[in-house]
């Protein structure tokens, strides 16, 4: 029996941090509280992201993404919480569930053609 080689993961900075609005899923509720927070890093299957909360494995979260400027590009980006990190309670990574088509269009197009390519959002 063998087990599948774990996949390395190229995480990519981004040139400037995104805003986003993280909402705390419980089943297919939303809490009514929102925590501020800015996407730094970026990858084909998620994001790291530090945020005005604590956070805790497993989570699941809803995101609202900003552009630079502020300009709403999505609030249906789903994300599960899959790692954290003590010395940095405000930072944590998720991956991705869920990419809307306008999220995914505003990551294409905000990111250098090299960074695309390595993230494979783009053939």
């Amino acid at each position: 029996m063998f087990l599948p080689e774990q996949e390395v993961v190229q995480w990519v900075e981004l040139p400037y941090s995104l805003p986003v609005k993280l909402t705390i899923l419980s089943g297919k509720h939303a809490s009514e509280e929102a925590y501020l927070g800015n996407l730094m890093r970026l990858n084909h299957k998620g994001a790291e992201i530090q945020a005005n909360m604590s956070s805790e494995k497993l989570l699941n979260l809803k995101i609202a993404l900003f552009d630079e400027t502020g300009q709403e590009i999505t609030t249906d980006l789903y994300a599960k919480i899959t790692q954290t990190f003590e010395h940095q309670p405000t930072v944590f990574q998720v991956h991705f569930t869920a990419i809307p088509t306008e999220a995914k269009a505003f990551f294409d197009k905000s990111l250098a053609p090299s960074t695309l390519y390595q993230l494979n959002l783009i053939d």
